[in-house]
């Protein structure tokens, strides 16, 4: 049976969201893939947007999904 990993990620303060996507990008999910090499079987992140154009505090920047086959 997969397992699913959901995990909402935010950028530190005062980070813009353009630095963020672009350190995700070239140093977080680097080391996201090769720690996952072998075990996961899917790594997809979503980057968000606030709806109303409004960033807030509390808002979340990335999903990052990742499956594996089984929990062990």
């Amino acid at each position: 049976m997969t397992v699913t990993v959901i995990t909402l990620l935010k950028r530190r303060e005062g980070m813009s969201v353009e630095d963020f996507r672009a350190y995700y990008e070239s140093r977080h999910r680097v080391i996201g893939e090769k720690v996952l090499a072998g075990y996961a079987t899917r790594y997809v992140r979503r980057f968000l947007s606030p709806m109303d154009g409004t960033d807030l505090p509390f808002d979340h920047d990335v999903v990052m999904e990742i499956d594996f086959p089984d929990a062990a």
